[in-house]
């Protein structure tokens, strides 16, 4: 997956790893239809496992190309929800961990039932689900 340079800059002589932090979930075979648009390498309609994450959604369509603003991803929802979320780095130890943020929810009252009692848990998708990450203006 592509994480755009100025995210990936070791802070000190050892350097970091990326790390993808994902929610403790039970293997399935059970598959969900999400969409990947905008700024991704193969944007299209990806079958996955349920209990998908945006960061995993987004590999599935190849990563993110180096024009991609990670920090305005969108989620919308075939109920009309709309979610936005912002790709997040942490430094832990040797590592980096990454995962997306909730920021914002429409309406309102949905910010909570999306939420992960972790903030560091990626942005669980549901069947027919759309993310979408846009392009960055320079």
């Amino acid at each position: 997956m592509f994480i755009p340079t100025y995210m990936t800059q070791p802070t000190d002589d050892a350097g970091y790893k990326a790390e993808v932090l994902l929610p403790d979930t039970v293997p399935t075979t059970n598959r969900i239809l999400v969409h990947v648009t905008g700024e991704v390498v193969s944007p299209g309609q990806f079958s996955v496992p349920e209990g998908c994450t945006v960061l995993q959604a987004v590999a599935h369509a190849g990563g993110f190309t180096p024009s991609a603003r990670v920090g305005r991803m969108v989620v919308h929802t075939d109920q009309g929800y709309k979610y936005r979320l912002r790709l997040r780095l942490k430094n832990v130890r040797r590592h980096r961990q990454v995962w997306c943020e909730l920021i914002s929810a429409y309406p309102p009252d949905q910010l909570n039932s999306r939420a992960s009692q972790s903030p560091e848990t990626d942005f669980i998708l549901h069947n027919k689900d759309a993310c979408n990450v846009p392009r960055a203006v320079w």
